[in-house]
């Protein structure tokens, strides 16, 4: 076997080999070539007969024998022979095959005889074959390729040998191929073909067929492509065409706008190029609609003339829509692309005013139909940061083909009736196999038609072997999987009618061996078929084939010749069989079972039937039981939304969107939200997708790869712009990669909010420098983002609209200060622009009042202000300007001598009548117009006026006193007072005692001081701003940094001071101070998260804060969510348009919305509340709010931060409709008991015994308040505790509570959660309302007994007249009304007696109630106002309880008498009521008193220490357990018994209820609260058992008739007697109490009448 193998892999080494002929085989052959190379004669032919039946030819060899055929014209590039050789005598030769004197084979035969083995011949003159060895002999071919092939066969020996069953096998290269190497690959393609992975095909064109087989770019006319990129005849309509004509005014489409850009676009949408009229220009994402109707499976042709404007621009693209799916695009890499369905394109340049470029497209592509078509949208992609990016559209054409013809005969293989190039699809003749026409289907397959099929195969099965089936047959697929098997034994094959067979008649014949085939790592699978067909040579028996452990034995199916063999015909049999079979290995074995003979198999097929490629495990081709979850390489099979390459052995992912496929453009099952189209998936937006979310780029939401955005994140403030994501205008996208508000000034923006790319015109804004400033004529106030126009006379202007920084030219006004003041020559007259003022005037106030003068007239402003007067030196008379005096400075108009006015070295005297101009001191008169300076004088005489010496004791002009000494301790130094400014050390020099210099830095005013400069002045004269040396100089004068207005010098720099208060220039804030922290830095910018106008404050950003209402259940479905904003919020629209809600894991949950905002201001305080109803299990539930920011404001100004917020929620696991079910009727068992206990409970009332229930109130009590524990009950428990609510006393709450009082006032505390839930509060004084209220009517019972007793007295007793009447005549009605009516007496007066223990009663009865409001107050003590009177009232409470409790204590250990006395009784007989009274019994009750004290002490108090609060819990029920064993305190044995089995019971409860505690699943935690439930059942029937006989035995000692109806139903039940002691325990009576009762088993009844009836 393993040689067959070896065989079988080298023949199907390579998978092209095709069968091309046969020689010598068992068909018979007329004549043969096969000739003697020696003698040139024909081989001599041995023919085997069986009777008249022809089978079988030898020839026998000789020295050296040839043959010749003739090879195919077709391009091979391989051959292979195949030929048996037989050796008949002792063999020891060598041997040799040739082919075109190529040597193929060199073999040495070496074979001794065993003479027994010759038995004889089995073919006329050839004796028995003792030998043959098959010969599989591969060669390769290149160019130049022969015309035949000449086999020649040599042999040096002398031994005979003969050949039979000679094949040949061609690999042909690929059809268009013109050379190709000896792998098969091809080297040079033909006809316009272009070579790709070795073949040869039409890439980018189509494929015409005929006998040229070329490949074209366009079909020829009448010739249009299919399916296959085939040019066929057929048949162009046109369906629907616009803007065909070369000019036009209207259009049919149905134009849509880029929601943000195309406002400021024109929307004529029309554009002349040349001499033709083209649609557009479009921009941005607009979009154009056709609104058509095509009908469904109709194969278009799509034409239209695509115009694109503007300079080239990558991922610039139009998508072409069908129907909303989209069909192609039109993308711009530098060149544009087209992405269409057998799409062309041409193009050429044109000319379109405004832009820089034009280039025209001529686009065509095809498209098929699948469903109603009635829309075809073109939508643009483009950028959005120019306008020069545009295109246009015109020639819409859309027709309609129809194929009508097919591919020429002439063109196809032969046989074939139709091909698709050199592959057939269907035969003139014969039959279909492989994509060609064969005479007959190999055996192994049947025939459907002109098919050959394989019925066995369906649509998931696999060849896991085909073996032996027919010379036609390709072994690849046998190689690629049979050669994983490992194969024991050695056989031979025999050729059987013309084929390969396995076994038949050998050298080495199979008789009996199994051999075996080991196959592993098979594909899930389902099922195995085997098949095969085979021989039984010389013999009978059968063949078995075993899989694994199942076997399928073979069934004759005729008899043959005997074709091989010797002895007899040839028995043929077949076998199959189908078995279930899913293990990863599966192991073959073919069995021969002879008898005499051997056996031969063929046709050996073994089919595995997998699994779809998602599952692990089917049941069937579609019935998948378990699905993968990963891909699963090894096993070549894939999970959902993967396919298995067979080349890659890899599971490859399908497209987004798909669910299920077959290759990576092949869908055959689209994922819910998708629509299958011709095997692609589109989603809801009709794009096919090809990237999942994760991999697109930041913004989008749905991509076809992270450079090609379909879809972007609108909610999330992206916009398309060119293929991929960008912030929508008003936003930015910041380092975390998410779209943020701009400032509200930029329009647009980069980076950070206030780096603006474009201003809002509206704002009267100008873009600088990525900031957006006021325009001329308007400024920047603080709390306004729309810049506020300055007055008419500013140009522009800062901080107020009158501080003018620049004035209005037009206006004659310049600027002084912060005011626009008329300049000179003008005057401000109360209208914007000034008036000019009078000739005389230069300036002035008004036309006539001038403020200065004009120098060019030598005049000047008149000291008293208003008018122009001549200035110095001169006077107008009226014949004209004349000149004064030297002496004048100023004179009259009388005479030039007259002064009025002296110059500046000169001052006026008094000369009788008119005044003359002397020398001032220190100056003498030289005779000109001023006097000189007596410093020009150096050493002047003595009698000089100028001469002046210190200290000679006389006062000279330059002096202002002289002692004659040089003392500098008296008033005099140096000849000047000593406060004189001659003598300070700014004053560097003197004139005439007075200072006339200063130190540099000061300058001398008039009143002769030095004053210091400005600090922009080294010097400066007159004035400390008039500079004469500058510290810094600026283009217009010395650098100013006036430090009152903010600024300082900084290294040569007029620089802002920060921290002064003053917000200068380059200063964004200035708080007075350099602190880092408080919203203005050390450099006067506003820190982060601040917002600064005069004062800083923080920016809070508002936000939602999301509660879940705690009170939810995991397995509540609806969900309360209570919603408020932080802060007081302007919102425009309403809150339900500006908010969104969503569950992420639960889209289809339902909301309802309870707004409960009060809108009475225009910032309002958000509260509203959400109710949520889930609709599917889900272990995370998160509520995700989408807010739309823009339209929510705070009083800041601000907004939130955040578009969405999440918040999770419980976990949501309903409840399935068994248990709800199941819970439900153990709900209702459970009531039924309880009404049936409360039945008992008034019969106790009107008839006696109610003491017996008081027990069953505390244990009912005791089990409502476990819901208190601190676990998370299952929806079962839950629900169960609701019922018994009765036993609390809360639903008194519903009717009377103060809490809503108190809540008005203050804020009360939450008590924890298992309480509130029930409604509890943490403050004393709103629970114990509850108790109050039930004193409150124990109380008012008694006055309503105490009434009714008296009006029972008065109106019904005494009208009762006794008769008596016979025992026999008295009615049981009669009899019970009497008695009801003498116990109710008899209840109310005893009610009335007992009031005071009754009180006691009421207090043991509302013991759990009080003690958990003073314990809730314990736990939440607060120390304000009211909640500080109810903590101490929750205290004195408490040692009220305490003291009462004690005091039990002491009169119940008084001695026995005093508490059997009536009066004892009536006063506290409920302490003791039916306990014994000794040794410790009688305490039971207020023991059980302590125990309900600590449970709720326990139960509040270690609330959040659950298990510990259970087990103490627990101790309890243990230790009273442990008091009732020991003690056995009941008067009434039954009671005993149930208080120890009640006790027993709830401490097992309990213990089951710790197990919460531990971490369970949903699932066990409802099986734990079965199991409570449960108990808890049967501890209520429990106590009906035993209360229903407490009951009866007290009915039957207190009324006669009802002892006897007990007798006599117990002598029905056949019993001899009936014993009050057997039947009934009766508490022991007084003696008059049996007394009573013996009379009354003779008393006759008594009858009694109402009065008015007798």
């Amino acid at each position: 076997m393993i040689i067959i193998i070896f065989f079988l892999i080298q023949l199907s080494s390579c998978e092209n080999w095709v069968f091309y002929l046969s020689d010598l085989t068992q068909s018979p052959q007329a004549i043969h070539n096969w000739q003697d190379v020696g003698t040139s004669t024909l081989l001599t032919s041995y023919t085997c007969l069986n009777g008249n039946a022809y089978y079988y030819e030898m020839l026998q060899g000789t020295a050296e024998i040839q043959n010749t055929f003739p090879l195919p014209t077709r391009l091979f590039y391989g051959i292979r022979i195949q030929i048996e050789i037989h050796f008949l005598q002792d063999q020891d030769q060598q041997f040799q095959i040739m082919a075109n004197n190529i040597v193929l084979k060199n073999d040495k035969i070496f074979i001794t005889h065993d003479p027994t083995s010759i038995t004889g011949g089995d073919c006329s003159g050839v004796p028995y074959v003792d030998q043959f060895n098959l010969y599989d002999l591969f060669f390769p071919y290149n160019t130049p390729q022969p015309a035949n092939l000449i086999v020649n066969i040599k042999s040096t020996g002398t031994g005979i040998y003969t050949i039979s069953n000679f094949f040949i096998w061609i690999a042909y290269c690929d059809p268009q191929c013109l050379e190709c190497n000896t792998v098969g690959q091809c080297l040079t393609c033909g006809n316009g073909f272009t070579q790709y992975d070795s073949a040869c095909i039409c890439q980018d064109y189509y494929f015409i067929s005929g006998p040229s087989k070329q490949c074209v770019q366009d079909c020829p006319a009448g010739q249009y492509p299919d399916n296959y990129d085939v040019c066929q005849v057929g048949v162009e309509t046109t369906l629907y065409q616009d803007l065909i004509p070369p000019t036009f005014t209207t259009y049919n489409f149905i134009w849509t706008a880029d929601l943000y850009y195309s406002q400021s676009i024109n929307s004529n949408k029309l554009i002349t190029i040349g001499a033709q009229t083209v649609a557009g220009p479009f921009y941005y994402n607009e979009k154009i609609t056709y609104n058509i109707n095509i009908a469904v499976n109709t194969l278009i042709k799509g034409q239209f003339s695509y115009y694109q404007f503007g300079a080239t621009y990558i991922q610039r693209s139009i998508v072409i829509l069908m129907n909303g799916l989209q069909i192609g695009s039109l993308t711009d890499f530098y060149e544009l692309m087209v992405y269409l369905p057998q799409g062309e394109i041409s193009q050429s340049t044109c000319v379109a005013i405004n832009f820089s470029q034009c280039t025209k497209y001529q686009v065509e592509f095809t498209y098929q139909t699948s469903s109603i078509t009635n829309t075809l949208e073109f939508q643009s992609k483009f950028p959005f940061s120019t306008t020069d990016s545009a295109w246009g559209i015109r020639d819409i054409k859309l027709s309609q083909l129809v194929i009508t013809g097919t591919t020429t005969l002439a063109s196809c293989p032969s046989n074939c009736a139709t091909c698709l190039i050199d592959t057939c699809t269907s035969c003139s003749t014969g039959f279909l196999y492989n994509g060609t026409c064969v005479s007959a289907c190999p055996t192994y397959l049947s025939t459907s038609g002109s098919l050959c099929v394989d019925n066995d195969i369906g649509a998931r099965g696999q060849y896991l072997l085909r073996a032996f089936t027919g010379v036609l047959e390709s072994f690849s697929i046998f190689n690629q999987i049979f050669s994983t098997a490992s194969v024991e034994g050695q056989y031979q094959t025999t050729v059987y009618k013309g084929n390969w067979i396995f076994g038949g008649y050998a050298l080495y014949p199979w008789t009996s061996a199994s051999n075996l085939a080991y196959f592993s790592n098979l594909p899930y699978h389902y099922a195995i078929i085997v098949r095969f067909k085979g021989v039984l040579v010389d013999g009978t028996g059968s063949i078995r084939a075993y899989v694994d452990t199942s076997t399928f034995d073979s069934t004759n199916t005729g008899v043959s010749a005997n074709y091989v063999g010797q002895l007899s015909n040839e028995n043929e049999v077949t076998g199959s069989g189908t078995i279930l079979h899913t293990a990863s290995t599966m192991k073959l074995q073919i069995q021969c079972i002879s008898t005499g003979g051997s056996c031969g198999v063929y046709d050996l097929v073994v089919i595995i039937k997998r699994c779809p490629s998602y599952c692990s495990l089917c049941t069937s081709e579609v019935g998948c039981t378990t699905y993968l979850t990963t891909p699963n390489n090894t096993l070549s099979s894939c999970n959902i939304k993967y396919y298995y390459n067979a080349a890659s052995d890899q599971c490859i992912s399908c497209e987004v969107g798909c669910d299920v496929c077959t290759s990576e453009n092949k869908c055959t099952q689209c994922s819910t939200g998708y629509l299958l189209s011709y095997g692609d998936c589109y989603n809801s937006n009709g794009y096919q997708v090809a990237a999942s979310t994760s991999q697109c780029g930041n913004g989008c939401s749905l991509c076809y790869n992270a450079q090609d955005c379909l879809v972007c994140n609108v909610a999330n403030k992206f916009w398309m712009n060119s293929g991929l994501c960008s912030c929508i205008p008003g936003y930015y996208q910041d380092d975390d990669l998410t779209c943020q508000l701009c400032h509200p000034i930029c329009k647009t923006c980069t980076k950070q909010p206030r780096q603006c790319t474009a201003c809002y015109v509206a704002q009267f804004r100008t873009y600088n420098y990525d900031n957006c400033l006021c325009s001329d004529g308007y400024f920047q106030e603080y709390d306004n983002n729309i810049c506020s126009v300055c007055d008419i006379i500013c140009r522009t202007c800062i901080s107020i609209s009158s501080f003018c920084t620049s004035c209005q030219a037009t206006q004659f006004r310049v600027i002084s200060g912060s005011q626009c003041v008329c300049q000179e020559g003008y005057y401000d007259s109360a209208a914007y622009i000034c008036s000019v003022c009078s000739d005389q005037c230069f300036g002035c106030k008004d036309f006539t009042y001038c403020l200065s003068c004009h120098a060019s007239q030598f005049k000047q402003l008149s000291i008293f202000g208003g008018t122009c007067v001549c200035n110095s030196g001169y006077y107008l008379p009226t014949t004209g300007l004349i000149q004064c005096n030297i002496q004048c400075l100023q004179c009259t108009e009388g005479t030039s001598t007259d002064c009025t006015r002296c110059p500046l070295t000169r001052i006026q005297t008094l000369q009788t009548t008119k005044f003359g101009c002397k020398c001032l001191t220190g100056y003498y008169d030289n005779g000109g117009k001023e006097c000189v300076s007596c410093l020009t004088l150096i050493n002047p005489p003595v009698d000089n006026y100028c001469y002046s010496l210190c200290g000679d004791g006389i006062i000279q002009w330059n002096e202002e006193c002289d002692d004659a000494n040089n003392n500098s301790r008296d008033s005099c130094i140096n000849c000047h007072f000593s406060n004189s400014e001659c003598l300070k050390e700014t004053c560097t020099g003197c004139f005439a005692n007075k200072c006339i210099s200063c130190i540099d830095g000061y300058y001398i005013t008039e009143s002769n001081k030095c004053e210091q400069c400005d600090e922009s002045c080294i010097k400066c004269k007159d004035k400390p701003d008039n500079c004469t040396l500058c510290l810094f100089t600026a283009p217009t004068g010395c650098l100013k940094c006036p430090k009152s207005q903010g600024f300082k010098f900084d290294n040569g720099k007029c620089s802002n001071i920060c921290g002064d208060g003053l917000v200068v220039t380059n200063e964004k804030c200035d708080d007075g101070n350099l602190k880092i922290g408080d919203g203005c830095d050390s450099t006067c910018q506003v820190e982060k998260g601040w917002m600064c106008n005069q004062i800083c404050t923080k920016i809070v950003y508002p936000q939602l804060i999301i509660e879940e209402n705690t009170f939810d259940q995991y397995f509540d479905s609806m969900r309360k969510v209570s919603i408020k904003a932080t802060q007081p919020l302007m919102i425009t629209g309403s809150l339900m348009s500006n908010l969104n809600y969503t569950i992420l894991e639960m889209p289809n949950a339902n909301f309802s919305l309870l707004d409960s905002t009060t809108y009475d201001t225009q910032y309002v305080n958000i509260q509203f509340e959400l109710t949520i109803t889930l609709t599917q299990a889900s272990d995370n539930v998160t509520l995700q709010i989408i807010i739309q920011p823009q339209n929510f404001k705070s009083q800041q100004n601000q907004t939130f931060n955040v578009s969405n917020q999440t918040y999770s929620l419980t976990y949501y696991n309903p409840p399935s409709q068994g248990v709800i079910t199941a819970t439900a009727g153990v709900m209702s068992l459970n009531q039924y008991i309880l009404y049936v206990l409360l039945g008992l409970a008034g019969l106790a009332f009107l008839f006696g015994g109610l003491d017996i229930f008081w027990n069953l109130l505390d244990n009912l009590q005791l089990l409502s308040y476990l819901q208190y524990f601190n676990v998370i009950y299952p929806y079962n428990l839950v629900n169960y505790f609701t019922i018994f609510g009765f036993a609390q006393f809360t639903f008194i709450s519903q009717y009377i509570s103060i809490e809503g009082i108190i809540s008005n006032d203050i804020d009360t505390p939450q008590a924890d959660q298992a309480f509130a839930e029930q409604g509890y509060s943490s403050v004393f004084i709103v629970n114990i309302v509850t108790v109050l209220t039930v004193f409150l009517t124990t109380l008012l019972i008694y006055l309503g007994c105490q009434l009714l007793f008296i009006a029972i007295e008065k109106v019904v007793v005494q009208e009762i007249s006794e008769q008596d009447i016979d025992y026999d005549d008295q009615s049981i009605f009669q009899y019970f009304l009497f008695r009801l009516t003498k116990n109710l007496q008899q209840t109310l007066a005893q009610i009335t007696r007992e009031f005071r223990s009754g009180l006691l009663r009421t207090y043991m009865a509302v013991a759990f109630d009080y003690n958990l409001a003073i314990f809730l107050q314990f736990k939440g003590f607060y120390n304000e106002g009211i909640l500080l009177f109810s903590g101490i009232l929750s205290i004195l409470a408490f040692f009220i309880e305490i003291y009462f409790i004690f005091q039990g204590f002491l009169l119940l250990n008084r001695q026995q008498y005093f508490l059997k006395l009536r009066s004892t009784r009536n006063q506290i007989g409920s302490l003791y009521e039916g306990l014994e009274i000794y040794s410790f019994r009688q305490f039971y009750n207020m023991l059980s008193l302590c125990k309900k004290m600590l449970f709720m002490m326990f139960l509040v108090l270690l609330y959040d220490c659950p298990a510990l609060q259970i087990l103490m819990v627990t101790t309890l029920n243990m230790t009273q357990l442990v008091y009732i064993i020991r003690y056995k305190p009941f008067e009434d044995e039954l009671e005993y018994y149930k208080n120890v089995g009640s006790e027993f019971l709830l401490w097992t409860i309990e213990l089951t209820i710790i197990l919460f505690t531990y971490d369970f699943t949903d699932d066990q935690l409802l099986n734990i609260g079965w199991v409570v439930m449960a108990l808890s059942t049967f501890f209520i029937l429990y106590q009906l058992y035993y209360d229903i006989r407490q009951h009866a035995e007290f009915l039957a000692s207190e009324y006669i008739i009802i002892r006897k109806m007990m007798n006599k139903i117990a002598s029905l039940l056949n019993r001899q007697q009936f014993e009050r002691q057997n039947f009934i325990k009766s508490p022991s009576r007084s003696a008059s109490s049996k007394k009573t009762l013996s009379k009354l088993k003779i008393r006759k009844f008594v009858t009694f009448t109402i009065a008015g009836q007798k």
